[in-house]
Order: structure tokens, then C-alpha cells, then sequence
């Protein structure tokens, strides 16, 4: 017992020191906190083999809320979410 005050008061002094940026919330921010992304472009492909089938792969450019983000999809999952 004899301990506890000092920890608060050594606690309330490092209080000042934290500060906390909350970061602005983009507007089309979803129900279930996700962000609507775009296809940019597809700048690669490439052919991925396993041991008894290939998996055609390509790198996308996504447009993420004002900023590009790559990934590597395959070319299927492409096609059925991105008809156009």
C-alpha cells in the first residue's frame, strides 16, 4: 500500500506527454469499416505454378482512397469481381 500513491502521481505526469492524433475519416467510409477500391490499372502478369496447375496472376494499381496501393490478384478473381 504503501507504493500506490506514488504510481498515480508518477502516472499523472507522463499523462501530458502522450498525445493522440485521430486521423481524419475518409467519407466513403462503410457500415462495417471498409473502404470502396477501384481497379487503376494492371501494370504485370505472371504465371504461378503449382504442382499440377498454373494460376494466372496479375499486379493491380487500386485507387484507395486518393492513394495507390499494388497487390498481386489472380486473373479470375479479377475477371468474375471486374466485368468491364
Amino acid at each position: 500500500m504503501d507504493h500506490y500513491p506514488m504510481n498515480i502521481i508518477s502516472l499523472s505526469s507522463h499523462m501530458d506527454e502522450i498525445k493522440t492524433v485521430i486521423p481524419e475519416i475518409p467519407f466513403d467510409l462503410g457500415t462495417n469499416l471498409t473502404l470502396e477500391t477501384s481497379p487503376v490499372r494492371i501494370v504485370d502478369r505472371m504465371e504461378k505454378a503449382m504442382r499440377r496447375k498454373t494460376i494466372k496472376m496479375v499486379k493491380v494499381f487500386w485507387d484507395c482512397n486518393g492513394q495507390e496501393q499494388v497487390t498481386w490478384e489472380t486473373e479470375a478473381r479479377m475477371k468474375a469481381d471486374f466485368r468491364e
